[in-house]
């Protein structure tokens, strides 16, 4: 086990790391021998030697090494994919955050409330895209703005704060609002097709914050596995405590 005086031995450990855990394990199994434990766990009937006095091979070693590293490969890649989901669903609550109280509000709230140029941009945005919900009003439509206003505006500015500072309840906010903004998309979309008065562009406009909640619902359900993993080795450690 002396690498230094061995530049040999240490180049071999250097090209296969698997050498290195070979020679730890006899190291200390041959420890173990030498103690005699193996031999008083033996003289009890039904008594097993541990698995790590039973000998090893290489093979099984480079599998394990191999499952190891794929484990690790799939978790980094897991987490670049949610790092760009969470780049997309913040720049999304971020617009959420500022249109919501100051253009979609416009619809149930009275527009003295608000300065001359946002009632401005909200009529050019609905002559622009032709959309008549904002224009006519309807009572359902009121109702999933007054939801916005009050359920999903402050939902969107709780997940704001758990991107920024990676809160662990992001996932159940994220989740919730997805729901609420993937059913209110749904209602919207399904009279817009039924009623055949929308144009294309204010369909696709609708249908893309549709797939944005279902971004966000799936990201509520989504999480690394590496943590499900500690989370779960965790626990065979707590019951041998307990054992004990």
């Amino acid at each position: 086990m002396n690498t230094v005086g061995n530049p040999n031995i240490a180049k071999e450990l250097h090209q296969n790391p698997l050498c290195y855990f070979k020679e730890i394990h006899f190291f200390f199994r041959n420890f173990l021998i030498k103690k005699r434990i193996h031999t008083s766990l033996v003289e009890f009937p039904g008594c097993k030697i541990p698995l790590f006095l039973q000998p090893i091979s290489v093979s099984s070693l480079e599998s394990s090494f191999c499952a190891w590293r794929s484990i690790k490969s799939a978790n980094q890649q897991m987490g670049v994919v949610l790092k760009l989901v969470d780049a997309i669903l913040f720049l999304l609550f971020l617009l959420i955050a500022v249109v919501a109280p100051l253009i979609d509000a416009q619809t149930c709230l009275p527009l003295s409330y608000f300065p001359d140029f946002l009632v401005q941009l909200k009529a050019q945005y609905t002559h622009d895209f032709g959309d008549y919900l904002i224009a006519e009003k309807p009572h359902f439509f009121v109702g999933l703005v007054w939801l916005e206003l009050l359920f999903q505006w402050p939902l969107a500015l709780l997940n704001l704060y758990a991107i920024l500072t990676s809160k662990p309840w992001f996932k159940s906010t994220c989740l919730i609002y997805g729901v609420s903004v993937s059913t209110s998309m749904a209602a919207v979309l399904s009279e817009m097709m039924g009623s055949k008065r929308a144009s294309d562009k204010l369909l696709t406009l609708y249908a893309s914050f549709l797939g944005l909640g279902v971004l966000a619902m799936l990201r509520g359900l989504l999480t690394c596995s590496s943590k499900t993993t500690s989370a779960h080795g965790k626990r065979p450690a707590l019951a041998r405590k307990k054992r004990v």
